[in-house]
C-alpha cells in the first residue's frame, strides 16, 4: 500500500467521522425539538383533559416511549457510530457521498478503491503504480468539505419554535406545565379533577357558641362560575343561598356539636372543613367583698356565691 493511498484512506476515515458528527448534530436538534414539542403536548393534554389513572398512565408511557425512540435513534446510535461501535458506512459508501458533492472525482475515487481491492488478489506493479498515481491526483481534494456542519443552522427552526412556545406558556400560564407534569409523574395515583373555579370561605374563623346559629359565607371566583353551591354534611347536600353573583351563605341552626362539611358545585368538591362548637361560658364561683360605711360601725365581710344583695347606702 503506497503512502499516497494511506493518505487517501485517512481522509476517507476523517470524512466518515465528520459524517456521523453531522448526523449527531442534526439529530440533537431534531430530538430536542421533538422532545420539547412532546412535553408541551402531553402536559397540556393532561392539564386540560384531567384523565383518570389509566389515561395518565397511557400518556406517561407514551411520552417515555417517544423520548426513548428519539434519544436512541438521533443521539445514542450516531454516538456509537462516531466511535466506530457497530456497523458504519464503508469507504465505498463514503466515496459515493463525496462523489455526489465533487462530481469530478466520483468515478476516480471509486476506481481507486476497486483497484486496491483487486490488488489484494492479484499483485501487479502496473496496478500498484496506477493506484498510487490516482491517489496522488485525489490528494488535494478536501473530502471533509462534502459535509458542511453550518448547514444545520437551517434546522434550528424545529428547535426554536417549540422552545419559544415553551417559554411563552411558562410566562402566561405556568400551571399547565407544573400541574400537568405532576399529574403525569404521579400517573398511578388518583388525583381529584381541578375545578375551573374556586370556593373560598370568607369567615375569619369557623367557631360558634353552643346552641347558637352560625352564618357561613362563601366566595366563588374563576372563569366558569357554578349556578348552585351545596354544603355536604354526613352524606346529605344542602343548598346555599345566593346573595349575589359570587357570594353564597348558609346558616347552621342551633349548633350543638362540631360539624364536618365540604362544599360541592358542578361535580367538584372543596377541601373538608370543621365548624367547632365552643361551650357557653358558665359562672361556677364568685365572691363579694363588702365595705360598710363607718356610721354603721359594722365589720366588713366577704360573701361567697350570693346572688341577690340588699345593702345600706354608702356600702
Amino acid at each position: 500500500m503506497s503512502n499516497n493511498y494511506k493518505i487517501l484512506i485517512t481522509k476517507l476515515d476523517a470524512f466518515i467521522r465528520k459524517y456521523y458528527k453531522n448526523r449527531l448534530l442534526r439529530g440533537g436538534i431534531y430530538s430536542l425539538g421533538l422532545l420539547l414539542a412532546s412535553f408541551i403536548t402531553f402536559t397540556s393534554i393532561e392539564y386540560f383533559g384531567q384523565f383518570s389513572v389509566t389515561g395518565r398512565t397511557v400518556l406517561f408511557y407514551s411520552f417515555v416511549a417517544i423520548t426513548s425512540y428519539l434519544l436512541i435513534n438521533f443521539v445514542i446510535i450516531p454516538v456509537t457510530k462516531l466511535y466506530k461501535l457497530g456497523k458504519v458506512i464503508n469507504h465505498k459508501q463514503a466515496a459515493e457521498i463525496i462523489g455526489n458533492h465533487f462530481d469530478e472525482v466520483k468515478d476516480k475515487l471509486i476506481n481507486v478503491l476497486q483497484l486496491e481491492h483487486l490488488s489484494e488478489t492479484k499483485s501487479n506493479q502496473l496496478l500498484l503504480a496506477s493506484i498510487d498515481q490516482k491517489s496522488l491526483e485525489l490528494k488535494p481534494v478536501p473530502f471533509s468539505n462534502a459535509i458542511n456542519l453550518g448547514e444545520n443552522k437551517k434546522h434550528l427552526k424545529y428547535l426554536l419554535i417549540p422552545l419559544f412556545l415553551l417559554i411563552g406558556i411558562s410566562i402566561v400560564s405556568p400551571k399547565i406545565f407544573t400541574e400537568g407534569t405532576e399529574r403525569l409523574v404521579n400517573h398511578n395515583t388518583y388525583i381529584a379533577p381541578m375545578a375551573p373555579f374556586k370556593m373560598e370561605i370568607e369567615n375569619d374563623e369557623l367557631r360558634v357558641l353552643k346552641n347558637k346559629d352560625f352564618n357561613l359565607q362563601v366566595l366563588v371566583s374563576g372563569n366558569q362560575l357554578p349556578d348552585k353551591i351545596y354544603l355536604e354534611h354526613e352524606g346529605n347536600k344542602y343548598p346555599l343561598s345566593k346573595t349575589d353573583k359570587r357570594t353564597y351563605t348558609y346558616t347552621f341552626k342551633n349548633v350543638q356539636q362540631n360539624k364536618d362539611f365540604k362544599l360541592y358545585a358542578s361535580g367538584f368538591y372543596s377541601d373538608e372543613y370543621e365548624l367547632n362548637v365552643i361551650p357557653n361560658p358558665i359562672l361556677t364561683n364568685f365572691s363579694v367583698t363588702i365595705n360598710y360605711p363607718k356610721y354603721l360601725n359594722k365589720k366588713d365581710e366577704v360573701l361567697e356565691n350570693t346572688g341577690d344583695l340588699i345593702l345600706p347606702e354608702g356600702t
